[in-house]
């Protein structure tokens, strides 16, 4: 009698633990106004991770980094982060260059405001995609130090700050182009709701003793993973 009523409490506890994420990740869904997905384990980073292949663009006489940029809607910044390159380097006829596989926009089409995502923490350790046990992904989990600093990802608007249960304080940043980031299980919050924030602006303390932070992307009301717009590792 007393293993079965231990067993039960046990297979209740579990239950309470698995609905308490399934709740904590619609709030954060419902907040940044878009539906859970789908998502994986994206393990441990490495300098240039990206699920698709990369594009190889071959350099042609008179071609500049702005206009290969521009061919794939992309940045130049972005491509120059992605192929570890500066806005100085001579590109050579003939020269290889990777294109970012975002998958947001085909060649040709430019990125019309897109924000150049920077990571929220200084020296990521790691990250994994949020979500087990059947609980959908909505965006990634990012390993830092304790208590280090957590910044925004891009310029901005603080649209809502919080805290949840559970999962800590959170803060809401709107960019242009549609874009929502969103940041959690904060030690603590730098900023209040209504302020702009330039990119690489502290908005946060990363939890003290994990050093865990919640990280998500949405774009015009759908998740964004935010391992393809984030910049590689080096």
């Amino acid at each position: 009698m007393i293993k079965e009523h231990c067993a039960q409490k046990r297979g209740l506890l579990k239950l309470k633990l698995f609905t308490s994420t399934v709740k904590l990740l619609l709030f954060f869904s419902i907040i940044a106004g878009y539906p859970v997905h789908d998502g994986v384990e994206c393990g441990t980073l490495k300098a240039g991770t990206y699920r698709k292949p990369a594009r190889i663009h071959m350099v042609k006489n008179g071609e500049t980094l702005y206009s290969i940029s521009r061919r794939y809607g992309l940045k130049p910044q972005e491509l120059c982060a992605f192929n570890k390159i500066t806005m100085n380097s001579t590109l050579y006829a003939g020269t290889k260059l990777k294109i970012p596989p975002t998958g947001n926009f085909s060649p040709g089409k430019p990125a019309h405001g897109r924000p150049l995502f920077i990571w929220p923490v200084k020296n990521p350790i790691s990250c994994k995609k949020d979500g087990s046990d059947g609980v959908k992904s909505i965006g990634i989990v990012i390993q830092s130090r304790p208590a280090s600093q957590v910044f925004s990802s891009a310029s901005g608007i603080v649209r809502k700050i919080g805290f949840m249960r559970g999962f800590g304080n959170y803060v809401m940043v709107t960019h242009s182009d549609r874009y929502v980031t969103v940041y959690s299980n904060l030690e603590r919050i730098m900023v209040k709701s209504g302020k702009t924030v330039r990119t690489g602006e502290t908005i946060g303390i990363a939890d003290a003793s994990t050093g865990k932070v919640h990280f998500q992307i949405d774009r015009a009301g759908r998740p964004a993973d935010p391992l393809k717009l984030l910049p590689a590792r080096g």
